[in-house]
């Protein structure tokens, strides 16, 4: 059983963002229309796991939701 599952999860957080992540880094891309996306390059990663929990109904790629919170907390540091 969990005892501080917010700690764990914070913890996980921090390794994904310093030693995951960067390696799943597979290239930079910008839009051709630079006011199309004002605010930067968009960074395209390579799958997480080879897992087909990560497919959608249609068959679709998709991020697991635990990732994209993960994404936002070290966004906002």
């Amino acid at each position: 059983m969990l005892t501080n599952p917010a700690k764990l999860l914070l913890k996980w957080a921090d390794i994904y963002d310093t030693r995951i992540k960067p390696s799943l880094f597979y290239d930079k891309y910008r839009f051709l229309n630079a006011a199309a996306d004002i605010t930067g390059n968009v960074h395209v990663y390579l799958p997480f796991t080879d897992n087909n929990y990560l497919l959608n109904d249609d068959n679709k790629w998709i991020t697991h939701n635990i990732l994209n919170y993960i994404d936002l907390l070290n966004i906002q540091g």
